[in-house]
C-alpha cells in the first residue's frame, strides 16, 4: 500500500516537473501609438511583461526594425510571477512622419519564443526638402558647369528662419540661400577648377526660428573625371 502510494506522489509530482514551462505574458497592450511630435523630440514606449509559467523566463535578445530605436530591458531573467518593462526608445531625427515598427522579444518560452511588439507614431519634421537632402551629381568633367538647386519648405504650420549655409566638401563650392515667401532656396555652384576624384559635399543650414532643432543637412556625392589628354 505504501508503494502504490509513493508511485501516485511520483506521477504527479513527474508530471508537474513535465509540463512546468516558462510563459512569456504581456501585461495590458502589446503596441504603444504617439501621436504627432515634433521629430526633434526623443519619444519612449514602455511594455510590461510577465512569467505566467512555472519556470524562470530568461530573455535572450531584443530586436528592432528600424535604427532609430534603442530597445532595453530592466531584467533578462524573470522567476515566476515575475514582472519586467520593455522600455523602446525612439531617437530624436531618426524617423520621420508615420511610422509603424516592430521589437521582437526572444525568450526561453517554447510556445511564444518570440514576442512581437510593435511602436507607432507621427513624428513631424520641420521642413520638406526637394528633390531631395542627398544628391548624386553623376560623373562629372572639368569643362562640365556642375549647379543644384534645393528647395526647403516648412512642413504643416511651420514657421521657419534660417542662417547662412556653412559648406564642407572635397572641392570647391559655393552655396547661397535665397528666401521665398516663407521657403528657402539653396544654389550650389561648383567649382569648374576641380581635381579628379570623389566629390562629396555637406552643406549645413543652421535653424535661427524655431529653437532647438539642429542643422538642417544637404549632401551631395560624385566623382570628377581626369580630362582626357589628346594624343
Amino acid at each position: 500500500m505504501f508503494l502504490k502510494f509513493e508511485l501516485i506522489v511520483l506521477f504527479f509530482f513527474g508530471t508537474f516537473i513535465l509540463f512546468a514551462d516558462p510563459e512569456l505574458e504581456v501585461i495590458g497592450s502589446d503596441s504603444f501609438h504617439f501621436d504627432k511630435y515634433p521629430a526633434n523630440q526623443d519619444k519612449i514606449a514602455s511594455f510590461t511583461i510577465k512569467n505566467s509559467g512555472d519556470e524562470t523566463l530568461k530573455i535572450k535578445s531584443i530586436r528592432k526594425t528600424c535604427g532609430c530605436f534603442k530597445p532595453s530591458s530592466n531584467k533578462m531573467e524573470l522567476p515566476p510571477n515575475e514582472s519586467a518593462t520593455i522600455k523602446v526608445e525612439v531617437e530624436a531625427y531618426g524617423i520621420y512622419k508615420s511610422y509603424s515598427k516592430f521589437v521582437f522579444v526572444y525568450s526561453n518560452d517554447p510556445k511564444n519564443p518570440i514576442q512581437k511588439l510593435r511602436v507607432s507614431g507621427n513624428a513631424d519634421p520641420l521642413v520638406e526638402v526637394l528633390p531631395q537632402d542627398k544628391v548624386f551629381i553623376g560623373n562629372v568633367s572639368k569643362e562640365q558647369d556642375v549647379v543644384r538647386e534645393f528647395l526647403i519648405k516648412p512642413f504643416g504650420k511651420n514657421s521657419v528662419k534660417l542662417k547662412e549655409p556653412k559648406v564642407q566638401s572635397t572641392h570647391e563650392l559655393k552655396a547661397s540661400i535665397t528666401e521665398e515667401n516663407g521657403s528657402y532656396r539653396i544654389k550650389v555652384v561648383y567649382d569648374k577648377s576641380r581635381k579628379a576624384g570623389r566629390i562629396k559635399s555637406t552643406i549645413k543650414i543652421p535653424v535661427e526660428e524655431p529653437k532647438g532643432w539642429k542643422d538642417l543637412e544637404l549632401t551631395l556625392y560624385g566623382r570628377a573625371k581626369a580630362p582626357v589628354k589628346n594624343e
